[in-house]
């Protein structure tokens, strides 16, 4: 099921995306529900690391935890290793944090349970409900690409446990090419190939710096998957807006 039509930003673009003969895609966010993801796997592992630092107890809930700590000291510990891949160093540096807030630390039980997170995490992943019928529609109309930031055993793990590797041409995942969003240079190492030009092609995500900001200095068009979740926004360039993959298909593949 999908939301209402997309807002797009004018004619003119719906005009060009006539003219698209490859999609490429995010994954995170945009196929794959990671946050509930996310969600699911730090509740596994939270009672322990309640049972360790009782003063998290007065935490609301795993949730309130992931969203409001947990998920800030993993983005500043990413932030302090520079312009750098992710890692599960900055995993288990948020863990060792947390678990450390009565001044007592645990580095053994973080670094354990930080290793639990990341396999559950990886394992509760699942595809947003419209993209399966979203990529058939696609799949019969465009070349697909799937260019995704991330660690090949985490990005790799997410697209098998979705069974969705078949539905693309070209799967570029950045620890793998030694490349990231946004650089340009990952959006052209896609398109290459996929044997297209960038006037010819799309880019859809939900990132709007990682994704939009990058297929348009790649010179792709592009479609900002906003699905409401709080995490980004806005992105005011991107040339059409959509809530789902479902409002893409429409939107470019229509019936």
């Amino acid at each position: 099921m999908t939301s209402s039509g997309p807002v797009t930003a004018g004619a003119g673009p719906s005009r060009r995306f006539a003219q698209v003969d490859a999609v490429c895609l995010d994954l995170d966010g945009t196929l794959v529900d990671t946050v509930s993801g996310w969600h699911a796997a730090f509740a596994e592992v939270w009672p322990e690391l309640v049972a360790a630092t009782p003063a998290l107890s007065s935490i609301a809930s795993a949730a309130t935890a992931y969203d409001d700590v947990l998920r800030g000291y993993m983005h500043e510990a990413h932030a302090a290793a520079g312009d750098v891949e992710w890692s599960d160093a900055f995993v288990r540096a948020a863990f060792r944090r947390l678990i450390a807030s009565d001044g007592s630390p645990h580095d053994a039980v973080a670094d354990a349970l930080a290793g639990r997170y990341i396999e559950g995490a990886n394992r509760y992943m699942r595809l947003f409900p419209e993209v399966a019928d979203a990529l058939t529609r696609l799949r019969s109309r465009f070349k697909l690409g799937l260019i995704s930031n991330g660690l090949v055993r985490d990005q790799r793990a997410k697209i098998e446990s979705a069974a969705i590797a078949d539905c693309f041409d070209v799967i570029v995942i950045s620890e793998a090419v030694a490349l990231r969003k946004p650089d340009p240079a990952i959006f052209d190492y896609a398109l290459e190939r996929l044997d297209t030009r960038p006037a010819r092609a799309l880019y859809a995500g939900d990132n709007p710096e990682h994704d939009i900001a990058g297929a348009r200095a790649a010179g792709m068009l592009s479609v900002w998957v906003h699905r409401g979740d709080g995490f980004f926004g806005p992105a005011p360039h991107a040339d059409a807006t959509v809530t789902d993959l479902g409002q893409l298909a429409a939107l470019i593949a229509p019936r």
